[in-house]
């Protein structure tokens, strides 16, 4: 994550990720403004990216499609 950000951070954790867990860091310049992680069901949401590019960056007008699930909505970036 970090190399795809282009620098350091403590609140950038690798080892929080694992299989079904969203993990979403939010960036402005060189700094991490917020984080957020856990599983669909705990945090309401759930959000995938195209496999070739797993970020957006704020000047993209992202395209979701959305589905709801019992616990949560899942939102699929369009390619």
């Amino acid at each position: 994550i970090e190399a795809i950000v282009g620098f350091k951070s403590s609140y950038i954790t690798d080892n929080i990720i694992s299989e079904g867990v969203v993990y979403l860091i939010f960036v402005k310049g060189n700094k991490v403004v917020a984080n957020l992680s856990g599983y669909p069901d705990n945090l309401g949401f759930s959000i995938s990216f195209p496999i070739k590019k797993n970020f957006i960056s704020f000047s993209e007008n992202a395209v979701f499609n959305v589905r709801k699930y019992k616990n949560y909505i899942s939102l699929t970036k369009t390619q």
